[in-house]
């Protein structure tokens, strides 16, 4: 279900919180393996209420719903006659590219915004296979998403925060080991969102467009990134000058990683103050020390430490 359809590097499918949605004969099947990851990058317009990103369910009562519920990841499942909510504490702002993920291992789920996890690791009620997939509304047809979303991944292994870190700003092949699902969202035309793995579970655009919601527009989701790849106070590869990189970019979703080589931990000390962080894209800058290798979650031992300016 290839035809139909022109492409565009960079491209986001918006939804006009009415009824855009994306429906699939066939899909990635939830509770059908052991393990399974979920990404998206998102864009919503608002987050009041309850802003359905994906759902899945059996055809009957039995489902499982991803969506924004007032600010905050959620992940609900019902098997019929139980269900259980799980909702998250990192915020997500409004008109913000945010990305989202959950990973189901061994009967708990985590769920994670911009790559930070919360271990929650909360038992699953019984929802079994659940092989119904849609995208931007949930299986009673309401709480339809409102903004962008762009790179849709489904993998039937769960992934660790290190490789949803590390992939999450990188655009996929779709024969990556593990992943039965994937979305680019770069078509500029027609009615399909074509699945780029082998699984072929393309999906059909449903109520695109209406009057004031032109469905395929630019993604900034994938912001440039400036490296700091040495421990210098000045000078090509630094922090300083990450920061002014930084700063003279008009780009959306600006980010610093670290990624200075050798063991570490490494000390940047200042001779003066850090320029001031200026960024006037939508979303800013975000300096993410994680990225330095070594790194690890709950690690009373940072990797990298900033000594004021003497």
């Amino acid at each position: 279900m290839l035809s139909n359809r022109s492409l565009a590097q960079d491209n986001a499918l918006f939804f006009d919180d009415v009824d855009d949605n994306v429906s699939f004969v066939s899909g990635p099947i939830f509770g059908s393996g052991p393990a399974m990851t979920f990404e998206a990058w998102i864009f919503p317009t608002t987050t009041t209420g309850t802003q359905v990103i994906v759902s899945w369910r059996d055809g009957g009562t039995a489902k499982a719903i991803l969506s924004i519920n007032n600010g905050f990841l959620d992940l609900l499942q019902d098997d019929g006659l139980n269900s259980s909510s799980l909702t998250g504490t990192i915020s997500i702002n409004p008109n913000e590219w945010t990305h989202v993920a959950f990973v189901e291992t061994s009967g708990s789920i985590e769920l994670y915004v911009n790559g930070f996890g919360e271990p929650l690791g909360l038992p699953l009620d019984p929802a079994g296979t659940l092989p119904i997939f849609a995208l931007s509304v949930n299986t009673e047809g309401s709480d339809y998403f409102g903004g962008l979303i762009d790179e849709v991944r489904v993998w039937d292994v769960a992934l660790n925060s290190t490789t949803i870190q590390n992939q999450m700003f990188t655009t996929l092949v779709g024969n990556e080991s593990n992943l039965i699902a994937y979305y680019q969202f770069n078509e500029t035309t027609g009615t399909v969102l074509p699945d780029l793995t082998a699984s072929n579970f393309d999906g059909v655009l449903n109520n695109f467009p209406g009057p004031t919601d032109p469905s395929w527009q630019t993604s900034n989701a994938f912001g440039p990134i400036f490296s700091v790849i040495n421990n210098q106070d000045d000078f090509a590869g630094s922090l300083r000058q990450a920061i002014l990189d930084a700063n003279a970019s008009s780009a959306n979703n600006v980010r610093i990683h670290f990624n200075i080589p050798g063991g570490g931990p490494w000390t940047i000390t200042l001779l003066t103050p850090l320029p001031t962080i200026d960024n006037a894209s939508d979303v800013g800058m975000i300096i993410d020390a994680t990225t330095q290798p070594g790194w690890a979650f709950g690690d009373p031992n940072a990797m990298v430490v900033i000594d004021g300016a003497t």
